[in-house]
């Protein structure tokens, strides 16, 4: 079975995910206009604070990041994983409460 996980941005849930269907690709469920619990949008983050040097063209740019991606330390993604752990945890928490509290209100 292959898992297909996406943000939800406009420009991926329609064309891609028509596609998707048709080649019977199952797509995670996933909030809309998340990227706090897209992981690799917070590896882009990383990524983008390494790149020191700005491209004049486009194979200079795919030069950088190359070079930058493989200066990306396995600590800095051991980071982002256990920190997603933690940022999920919070909003979970957050929005039980936010439940309870209005279950209060009724």
């Amino acid at each position: 079975m292959t898992l297909f996980q996406q943000d939800n941005a406009r420009h991926h849930t329609a064309h891609v995910l028509r596609y998707l269907d048709k080649q019977h690709v199952r797509v995670l469920p996933w909030l809309a206009f998340s990227p706090d619990f897209v992981p690799i949008e917070h590896l882009w983050d990383v990524l983008n604070h390494h790149i020191r040097r700005y491209p004049q063209n486009a194979d200079q740019l795919e030069e950088i990041l190359h070079h930058e991606w493989e200066a990306i330390l396995l600590h800095e993604i051991q980071n982002l994983i256990q920190s997603m752990h933690r940022h999920d945890t919070t909003v979970i928490n957050a929005l039980s409460l936010t439940q309870t509290e209005g279950t209060n209100d009724l």
